[in-house]
Parts: C-alpha cells; sequence; structure tokens
C-alpha cells in the first residue's frame, strides 16, 4: 500500500465503535494524519475488545474531548483538517451543533463524512450490523454472523467518500458532506442472493458440484471454487467423473474423493494441481 499518498492530509474523527476507526485506519494507512477524538467515556469498541480496539486505532492521535460540554477544541482541530468523520445520529448531531450545515459555516473547506445507520425519513431509527443485516434478509435465523459486513462495508464506502471530498477540496477549494446508510451498505452486499447467484438454486449457493464444501477425512471441511469450466473439468478429470453423470452423482464422487485424505493432504494436493481448493482454517 502506498503510504505517502495522503501525507499532509488530516482526518478528524468523533466516531467511535467499528465503521469510523475503520475507515480512518484506511485512510491513516494512505499517510493521512488521524486524530481520533473520544468521549470522557471512551470507546465502548475498548471493552468489547481490547485488541481489535488496540488494531483498529493503530497509529491514530487520541484525545478526549467532551463535546457537549463545549466545541471550541473539535473547531479548532477542524480549522487545520480536510476530513471530519461522524457516526452519531442526524438528531444527535444536531444537538451538538454538529450538523453539516453548522460545520461548514465555520469550515467551508472541510468534506464531512457522516456514517449513519439509516438515512431519509428513518435517519433516527437505532440500529447495529445485526439489524441492518436482518433488514437486508442477509441472515441465516438463529445463526449470528461472523462477519460484521454492514460495519465493514460501510468502512469502506467512507473511505472512497473521504477521498472523494478530498478531492473535491483539490479541485474547487469547497468543502462537500457525503453520507454512508449501514442499511444501505448491508443491502448492497447481500445482492447476490437477492438476484440468485448464492440462493439454493444459484451456482453459487450449493447448484454446482464443483462449487461446495467436502469433509475430508479427519473431518476438516475442503472449500472447492472450481467454477470456470478449465477448473471443473480438470478436478473431473482428476477424480475419474464421467462427464455424463448427474449433478447428485458428480457431488457423491467429489464427496468420496476428498473423504480419502486429512484436510492438509488436501491444501499441497490442490497447490500441485493449480486448482481453487482449501482446506477451512
Amino acid at each position: 500500500m502506498n503510504d505517502t499518498i495522503l501525507r499532509g492530509k488530516t482526518v478528524v474523527s468523533i466516531a467511535p465503535n467499528l465503521p469510523g476507526p475503520a475507515a480512518a485506519r484506511e485512510l491513516r494507512m494512505l499517510g493521512a494524519r488521524v486524530i481520533k477524538v473520544e468521549s470522557p467515556a471512551g470507546d465502548p469498541m475498548q471493552s468489547y475488545s481490547p485488541e481489535f480496539y488496540q488494531w483498529l486505532n493503530e497509529g491514530q492521535e487520541i484525545i478526549t474531548i467532551d463535546l457537549r460540554a463545549g466545541l471550541g477544541r473539535l473547531h479548532q482541530l477542524l480549522d487545520d483538517a480536510d476530513v471530519l468523520i461522524t457516526s452519531s445520529r442526524t438528531d444527535s448531531l444536531k444537538r451538538l451543533g454538529l450538523s453539516p450545515d453548522e460545520v461548514h459555516a465555520r469550515h467551508q473547506h472541510i468534506g464531512y463524512v457522516a456514517i449513519v445507520g439509516h438515512n431519509g425519513d428513518e435517519a433516527n431509527i437505532p440500529g447495529h450490523d445485526l439489524t441492518y443485516q436482518a433488514e437486508a434478509s442477509a441472515l441465516v435465523p438463529g445463526v449470528l454472523p461472523r462477519q460484521l459486513v454492514a460495519d465493514f462495508a460501510g468502512a469502506q464506502r467512507a473511505t472512497s467518500f473521504a477521498l472523494a471530498a478530498i478531492y473535491h477540496n483539490a479541485h474547487t477549494g469547497q468543502g462537500s458532506f457525503f453520507e454512508v446508510s449501514l442499511a444501505e451498505r448491508a443491502a448492497w452486499t447481500n445482492t447476490a442472493y437477492r438476484f440468485g447467484l448464492t440462493g439454493p438454486s444459484g451456482i453459487l449457493g450449493g447448484n454446482s458440484a464443483y462449487y461446495g464444501m467436502y469433509q475430508a477425512a479427519d473431518s476438516t471441511w475442503i472449500a472447492v471454487a472450481c467454477l470456470e469450466p478449465k477448473f471443473s473439468t480438470a478436478l473431473r478429470e482428476h477424480v475419474g467423473i464421467s462427464p455424463t453423470a448427474s449433478e447428485a452423482e458428480q457431488k457423491q464422487s467429489l464427496a468420496d474423493f476428498f473423504a480419502a485424505h486429512p484436510g492438509s493432504y488436501w491444501d499441497h494436493w490442490a497447490l500441485n494441481h493449480d486448482l481453487p481448493i482449501v482446506a477451512l482454517r
């Protein structure tokens, strides 16, 4: 990664938890100076997972300001900043005197990136990654997701918008406002399922013998992603499957094939045969 591209640029973040710090981390890795403002109570992520908090905020300058008691110190930071990242609900920012209009009234140059749960009429509805995924029909009932897709997809969009704000200012001298909806980001990450690609009848949802998971001899699961014809044909020939075999017969042949050896064997075998097959870690 080019860690000098944003050298000389300053990002101020008043966003705790995950999306804001993750976006700020990306900008810092591109060379920006990142100043993170935390409340006297600190960032909740520090108590949820100290190690993850440390990873998210590595290299950022963390200072404590009680924004409810006054904004003078924050405004001093914004005088010399290029981007402001927020993640509070719209009404909360208005109560603090930090709505986009109020910030731009004093800092016309600033790129304001607001991370919100919802936008429009639903702007003040509370939520977290789990509820955004639920709204997007991205969850398996009764199973908590391992990935925080709304938060991380939101962080990536916030990073893109911050870069756009810096570009806009460089060409116009003016500030800008961008809004990232985490609910929209959750829906965006689920579009493959919505269009049927990863659904039960989709080629990436279990409808193909050559894109799925099989169990090895040591009960390790093997991820098989031989989607393109050159890969599926090569695997079929290695296994000895007839081109006229039914889908069910092909799946059974592959299941028997992978059950013959442990997961580590298949990792090496796949590398030697140039096939996209990996044992689950």
